[in-house]
């Protein structure tokens, strides 16, 4: 999907309130969307208890039915998925890791839930959803690398958003911290991650991606076919509007190396869901990258906690231009995208 505008705001006279905020783009196959929506009175105050049936959307003027008008004051639930494969190993960045980790956790505002994962060679819950700091930290101090090759970012991502979010879920946040490793292969390829981007959207998901990349530091490679997921017919300009449909091999790969690939589904991830991605290049970096991330997502999630989230069945045909009205007089609408970080 393309969206023209992040954000737009126009004032309403009369009985109904209309914003008029979102461009669709090439998604049009999708049959649900979500948007955030904020609602404001002529004083500038968050509105926050409009009810379902005072929201009406359209695409080109052909209206769509809301399914669902949530308010987005429930906590974040944050999947925190760790590489401890041999990127973070060879590099002899352990301590590193478990510093960074536990400086993300330590400085997220205490009412939001993290779950840690670690994705080294497969996905393994170290700890399920909880806001006990102690013991999130506890866990976090003592996790290990592993001797294996690659990681399973993607596959890590779309099992956790299928298995351990419920569907309703408001706030789901997923942040990877990684090396400079190789993509497992379990997960790879074309159809299935583009299937991958579609959930994310549709689910509201955010994913932020920070990433340990230093081309000095010898790592091994695995195999990895750029033909097998081809580079696409559209320039790349043009991919990259599609807010995730930039293949995974894209022409920053350089040839089969899978840290190339792991970079661009990376990028691609964190474009698509409103994500904020942050490359360091030393291994102290990670400590602090990690800590102003979680500080940043908790502004934000200040910030954006007053948004309705917003599901609706789109019209058949779906159309290009959405409008979304509420019945309500002299309120503002101010429609968004995602509930993205400043980059």
């Amino acid at each position: 999907m393309t969206y023209g505008l992040r954000s737009v705001r126009v004032w309403m006279l009369g009985a109904t309130a209309m914003a008029c905020a979102l461009v669709a783009g090439p998604g049009a196959a999708q049959e649900q969307r979500v948007a955030y929506v904020q609602v404001v009175d002529r004083q500038g105050q968050p509105v926050t208890d409009l009810a379902l049936e005072e929201f009406q959307v359209a695409e080109d003027g052909v209206p769509g039915r809301v399914v669902s008008a949530r308010i987005g004051t429930d906590p974040m639930r944050v999947a925190l998925l760790v590489d401890n494969g041999e990127g973070m190993r060879l590099g002899r960045a352990v301590h590193l890791m478990r510093g960074a980790v536990a400086g993300f956790i330590e400085h997220l505002p205490l009412r939001h839930a993290v779950s840690l994962l670690t994705i080294g060679g497969g996905t393994r819950q170290v700890i399920d959803f909880t806001t006990d700091r102690t013991e999130l930290v506890e866990q976090a101090r003592g996790l290990f690398t592993r001797h294996t090759r690659g990681i399973r970012f993607v596959d890590s991502i779309r099992e956790t958003l299928e298995h351990r979010y419920d569907e309703d879920e408001v706030w789901p946040v997923f942040v990877a911290l990684i090396a400079d490793s190789g993509e497992a292969r379990a997960f790879l390829s074309e159809r299935r991650y583009r299937s991958l981007i579609d959930s994310v959207r549709a689910r509201g998901a955010i994913v932020h991606v920070v990433q340990w990349t230093n081309a000095r530091r010898a790592r091994p490679e695995l195999p990895f076919r750029a033909g097998e997921l081809g580079p696409g017919s559209r320039g790349e300009a043009e991919g990259w509007a599609e807010r995730g449909r930039l293949n995974l091999a894209g022409r920053h790969t350089r040839g089969r190396g899978t840290s190339g690939a792991l970079t661009n589904i990376a990028l691609n991830l964190t474009a698509a869901s409103g994500g904020r991605y942050v490359a360091v290049v030393a291994g102290t970096g990670m400590v602090a990258a990690m800590t102003r991330l979680a500080n940043d997502m908790g502004a934000n999630y200040d910030a954006m906690s007053t948004r309705y989230l917003v599901t609706y069945d789109r019209p058949d045909p779906p159309g290009q231009r959405v409008t979304m009205r509420v019945a309500r007089p002299g309120l503002e609408l101010r429609l968004f995208r995602d509930r993205a970080l400043d980059r």
